[in-house]
């Protein structure tokens, strides 16, 4: 019977476990590039900081009895259910095909994680209350173009005392949307782009530090630990006009921009309550 590295192994403090963990990822997302899904929405090496540092948040906090149940809310790609199928751990994700697609669930499944459609702004989630240890709610509870109220009760009631909940989302005063709004520039969707749809799938509302912390306390939550992390200002592309929200390529652009890169991060390093990202780890 294959043996299950523990999370604390994995996890660790030295060398060794860094790269194990950091190994483990790359397979998963070399394994996740070769997927149908990713011709689609393939997965660039900037991104991997950012899920790294999801990983690292959730191995820290699982207990150590093996397998542990994560859950994972708003499947996209599904790096971080994958990573955790692969660990051997039970692995879950709710997604709606409104709001998320069929092939987002379909390409996890595949994958060894345990799928499910919710729509996860009205309805119970399909999972028994105290059974999960670890939820992951990656930038998307800025999409909730309602109350999160819901959404974060449900949450509350699957975990297990003791579980987590690791939020990350984008800090809606960062340094990149007070520099677009002091230009002229709107930080939220154009208009135009969803006019003619039925559904806006894009920002609705971005939280800054203070209304994160918030919502969860609300929620029954207990506030653990809160990373805030700089990316935005290492993907200005061709001008000051593409500083939007979400994850950027990043481009060599013009020897000007990339001075301004290098001084807006700067002083997000001087001032850390302009980064861009927020990770809020809270506790039942």
């Amino acid at each position: 019977m294959e043996t299950v590295p523990s999370a604390a192994l994995l996890l660790g403090t030295g060398t060794r476990e860094r790269h194990a963990t950091t190994d483990t990822l790359q397979e998963v997302i070399r394994d996740y590039n070769r997927s149908l899904l990713a011709r689609e929405y393939p997965f660039l090496d900037h991104e991997l900081d950012h899920h790294r540092l999801l990983v690292d948040l959730g191995l820290k906090y699982l207990p150590d009895e093996l397998p542990a149940t994560v859950l994972d809310i708003g499947t996209g790609r599904g790096i971080c259910p994958r990573f955790f199928a692969r660990l051997g751990h039970r692995s879950i994700t709710l997604d709606f095909p409104v709001t998320g697609t069929n092939e987002a669930l379909n390409s996890v499944a595949m994958a060894g994680v345990e799928t499910h459609e919710c729509d996860c702004s009205s309805q119970p989630f399909p999972l028994e209350s105290d059974s999960v240890d670890c939820v992951y709610l990656v930038d998307v509870i800025e999409h909730f173009p309602h109350s999160p109220k819901f959404l974060l009760e449900e949450i509350y009631r699957v975990l297990r005392p003791g579980g987590v909940l690791i939020d990350s989302t984008f800090n809606a005063v960062r340094l990149t949307v007070r520099l677009k709004m002091l230009l002229g520039y709107s930080n939220w969707p154009r208009v135009g782009d969803y006019y003619d749809s039925s559904f806006h799938g894009g920002h609705h509302h971005e939280y800054t530090e203070s209304e994160l912390r918030y919502v969860h306390v609300r929620a029954g939550l207990r506030n653990i630990e809160m990373q805030l992390v700089e990316r935005n200002s290492l993907y200005v592309g061709e001008g000051l006009d593409s500083l939007q929200s979400g994850l950027r390529k990043p481009g060599e652009g013009k020897p000007k921009l990339q001075l301004a890169r290098k001084l807006l991060y700067a002083a997000t390093q001087l001032s850390p309550s302009l980064k861009s990202h927020m990770y809020l780890v809270s506790q039942k």
